[in-house]
């Protein structure tokens, strides 16, 4: 189950796990947007159900955190970066593990807009980067490392630098990113209700 909502949440395909990764982070400390008021609190996917919420961290960055069915909790580390004049995250799953969305660690990015209570993330387009690097293999540094068929993962194993300036290309290019979510905000509250409150304030936005 962890494993479906992972996917769902960070964009990556339910059938065939595929996906875009970077092996570095895509932003360092000084390109960090550490004020970004307008993404925390509590938000809602009105088809997926469920609760996000999204707190600031001691260590500049945001917190994401989102519960399981069976009670477990997750979080993710979420750094913000302005790339090309555009609002990049960086997220990575707090503490990894066996239960982490790909076979190696990894930094998963979107390209995110923020507008009043309304919160959109576009996910890297596997199909789009598999294709782009095909044919511009020197592009950046990667691995292709594919499961059944033609699904995959790709994981960009060039350094941050190197990595900012391919997605400031690669950002400009139709249908290198395909939104993936809107979130609804339902509250300010940055504190991640109990389980069995959280079914309801979920379906109620606004609140």
């Amino acid at each position: 189950m962890k494993r479906a909502l992972v996917f769902v949440l960070l964009g990556s395909a339910l059938v065939g796990c595929s996906g875009v990764g970077s092996v570095y982070p895509i932003c360092t400390p000084y390109d960090t947007v550490r004020v970004a008021p307008d993404v925390l609190g509590t938000w809602t996917d009105k088809d997926k159900g469920g609760l996000i919420v999204i707190s600031p961290d001691p260590r500049g960055i945001q917190k994401l955190q989102f519960r399981e069915d069976d009670g477990s909790l997750n979080t993710f580390d979420i750094r913000l970066t302005k790339i090309g004049g555009e609002l990049f995250a960086d997220l990575c799953e707090s503490g990894g593990g066996k239960d982490a969305p790909c076979s190696m660690p990894v930094h998963l990015f979107a390209k995110v807009e923020v507008m009043k209570d309304t919160l959109k993330l576009y996910s890297p387009d596997a199909k789009w980067f598999d294709a782009h690097l095909s044919q511009h293999s020197s592009a950046i540094p990667h691995i292709k490392q594919y499961a059944k068929g033609e699904e995959g993962w790709i994981y960009l194993t060039g350094e941050t630098k190197q990595v900012r300036s391919f997605i400031k290309k690669c950002a400009k290019k139709p249908g290198a990113f395909v939104e993936f979510m809107t979130l609804t905000k339902v509250s300010d509250s940055q504190e991640l209700p109990p389980a069995d409150t959280e079914k309801t304030e979920s379906t109620e936005p606004g609140k």
